[in-house]
C-alpha cells in the first residue's frame, strides 16, 4: 500500500527526465514521507564494453523494512541490475578518479596506485618518443 503511494508521488513529481538530480528528489519524497530513510552511495552495474562493475555516485530512499524507494530511477533505465551500496558514513571521500584506469583516487593523487602511474607513464613514455622521432604512424 505504501509502495503504491511513493510510487504515485514519483509519477506526478518527478521528471522522467532527472539525471543528476538525487539529492534534490530525495531531500522533496522525505519531506512528503518523513518514515522513510535518505541513503547515499553508489548504482553499481556490470559494464560489458570495460568488463568490469562501474560505480555511480546516487542517492535513493529506503523503508523501514529495507526496501528501495528511488525516486530517480528512470535515469537508469538502460542499466541492466543494477545494485545499490550504500556509502559509510565518516569513510575516506574519494577526490577524483584515476587518469590510467578510471577507479577512485584520496587525498587528490593522480593514480590509484604504483602499478596504474608507471602503466600510465610508460604509455606516455612511448608516444611521446614517437612523436619526436616523427613515428606515430609508422604501424599504420
Amino acid at each position: 500500500m505504501k509502495m503504491m503511494m511513493y510510487d504515485e508521488w514519483i509519477t506526478k513529481n518527478v521528471p522522467y527526465k532527472c539525471h543528476g538530480e538525487c539529492k534534490k528528489y530525495t531531500d522533496l519524497m522525505k519531506k512528503e514521507f518523513p518514515e522513510l530513510t535518505q541513503v547515499r552511495g553508489h548504482i553499481i552495474y556490470y559494464n560489458n564494453f570495460e568488463d568490469k562493475d562501474k560505480r555511480i555516485p546516487h542517492w535513493w530512499m529506503t523503508t523501514n523494512s529495507g526496501e528501495i524507494v528511488d525516486p530517480t530511477a528512470s535515469q537508469f533505465g538502460h542499466l541492466f541490475d543494477p545494485r545499490y551500496d550504500a556509502w559509510e558514513e565518516g569513510k575516506e571521500e574519494p577526490t577524483g578518479v584515476c587518469m590510467n584506469c578510471g577507479e577512485y583516487v584520496y587525498k587528490s593523487r593522480s593514480f590509484c596506485s604504483d602499478e596504474c602511474e608507471r602503466a600510465n607513464h610508460e604509455f606516455y613514455r612511448i608516444k611521446w618518443g614517437e612523436f619526436r622521432h616523427g613515428n606515430e604512424y609508422q604501424d599504420r
